[in-house]
């Protein structure tokens, strides 16, 4: 059984032995990665919008984000959690920011709750200049399949993404072969791009096969041969679409390379990648220039369209009528 998940609890890797992380999303490294981003442009303070699914999600979000931003000189103004079903306080909490000062908003969600938020958000006026958005993998890693109305509701937000070699020629023969079963398959849904989960279960799928077609030549009771099969996943060891796969105790050796995107028009655009250890380049090529600063990756279009970069805050509205009242006496 195989979780694409972004995580997956220690509690449901022990109770299903044959369970397995499959996924090389490594949510700290991610939140490193946006920590860099807010470092870049000199932001002090963030917003963090999350789904408050679990008991551990806000202890996750906290120690996954909180100490790479002290690292930058940066802190978390406020934690917003937001329920998984939608509820009526949905606009309650964000109405709650509206005249906080941090005008930066870093959202982990999934992405049924990240359609429904900046659809909400637009609404409320905080998808206009001076906002800056910043999304994880949960909600960038579905970017290609959204509708244009929820991609015109999300324009000018900045995104980390799960890196795989798109320009490889393995992965173009992968997606010519993808895109002509999907289009059999569900001819009513007119986009076929296969993004990072159709590329993980590829290649998880690629070795699984593989190992069961062995196994099943050795003449051994079904619990034996389970135990060896959980076995044998610690010596997988390939290139695939993703790059190295290769397990560590029942998980996929986590990236360290993340995609930095930007939503604009009908689609998005990728500025470039972030290493951890490195820093920001325009691609993965050993001769390409790194830094710790993404203004070197180009142009970025935030939301609003506004000719500068965001500052990341604004007055308080409570300040702003101090002092149209004060100046007009």
């Amino acid at each position: 059984m195989f979780s694409l998940a972004d995580s997956t609890p220690t509690w449901a890797m022990e109770h299903w032995p044959l369970l397995v992380q499959a996924s090389i999303s490594n949510q700290y490294s991610q939140m490193k990665a946006v920590a860099a981003m807010v470092q870049t442009w000199d932001w002090h303070r963030v917003n963090v919008i999350f789904e408050d699914g679990t008991d551990l999600a806000f202890g996750r979000v906290i120690l996954n984000l909180l100490e790479p931003l002290q690292e930058v000189g940066a802190d978390i103004s406020h934690l917003v959690p937001l329920p998984s079903l939608i509820a009526s306080s949905f606009s309650t909490e964000l109405l709650s920011l509206k005249g906080d000062q941090c005008r930066v908003f870093v959202v982990h969600t999934s992405l049924n709750l990240a359609t429904y938020l900046f659809h909400k958000a637009q609404e409320m006026k905080k998808k206009e200049k001076d906002y800056v958005w910043i999304v994880t993998n949960t909600i960038t890693g579905f970017l290609h399949s959204f509708d244009v109305t929820t991609i015109r509701s999300m324009q000018g937000v900045l995104g980390v993404m799960n890196n795989f070699p798109e320009s490889s020629l393995r992965f173009s023969e992968f997606k010519k072969r993808f895109q002509k079963k999907f289009s059999v398959d569900y001819p009513e849904e007119r986009n076929n791009e296969p993004g990072i989960s159709a590329v993980e279960a590829y290649d998880d799928a690629l070795w699984a096969v593989a190992l069961t077609h062995a196994l099943s030549r050795r003449n051994m009771p079904f619990t034996e041969k389970s135990k060896l099969y959980s076995d044998k996943i610690s010596f997988v060891d390939f290139n695939g679409l993703t790059g190295r796969v290769q397990f560590v105790k029942r998980k996929l050796a986590p990236s360290h390379v993340f995609g930095i995107v930007n939503v604009i028009g009908k689609s998005y655009r990728e500025l470039g990648i972030w290493s951890e250890g490195s820093g920001f380049s325009k691609s993965t090529d050993d001769n390409d220039v790194y830094d710790s600063s993404m203004q070197h990756l180009g142009h970025v279009y935030w939301p609003g369209e506004p000719l500068h970069t965001p500052k990341g805050w604004a007055l308080p509205n409570t300040y702003l009528w101090i002092l149209a009242n004060w100046c007009t006496y």
